[in-house]
């Protein structure tokens, strides 16, 4: 991973790219450790059914990846870790998959968690095109970058040394 001073260089497309890795890296690694115990297995939070938290040159098995709930397309709620999950790739190609996700969300982060992202995404989609209401700058995104790496890495030594990893640490 470069240092801050060296992610300073480089465009707004890649620092946004190099984030979603990250930060897609991140939620599959927190769900896995919060649900399985494991780094490399996750519980889908959809289904239920567990998978392989990381896709490696499996192309035809199903894998856990990183889905939003609220599409990324809404940025305000695009790195949120509330509206992005651990989902197995086969519910998440589901669409009709999005009410049973809403549910498992309100299980997971309490009741109205799916309606207050909904009403974000509602009033995000109403100020767009009418003001600066939510932009990312380089400086949010190296900030966002280096946190997130932060994270993994609390995480993995946490894990290493068989510590519990605690859900509210990482939200």
């Amino acid at each position: 991973m470069k240092q801050k001073k060296e992610l300073i260089q480089e465009s707004g497309k890649y620092l946004e790219r190099l984030l979603w890795t990250i930060f897609s890296r991140f939620i599959r690694l927190r769900d896995s450790l919060l649900t399985t115990g494991k780094r490399n297995q996750c519980k889908c939070i959809t289904c239920g059914r567990v998978y392989k938290s990381f896709k490696y040159d499996l192309q035809y098995e199903i894998w856990i990846e990183a889905w939003h709930c609220r599409d990324r397309k809404v940025l305000i709620l695009k790195f949120n870790k509330k509206n992005v999950n651990g989902q197995c790739s086969l519910c998440n190609h589901n669409w009709w998959e999005v009410e049973a996700y809403k549910k498992a969300l309100d299980c997971k982060y309490g009741t109205g968690t799916a309606l207050e992202l909904d009403t974000i995404a509602k009033e995000y989609t109403q100020c767009v095109g009418k003001s600066n209401w939510f932009k990312l700058y380089k400086q949010d995104l190296i900030d966002m970058i280096m946190g997130f790496d932060n994270d993994i890495q609390k995480m993995t030594d946490l894990w290493k040394q068989s510590k519990p990893i605690e859900f509210l640490d990482f939200f």
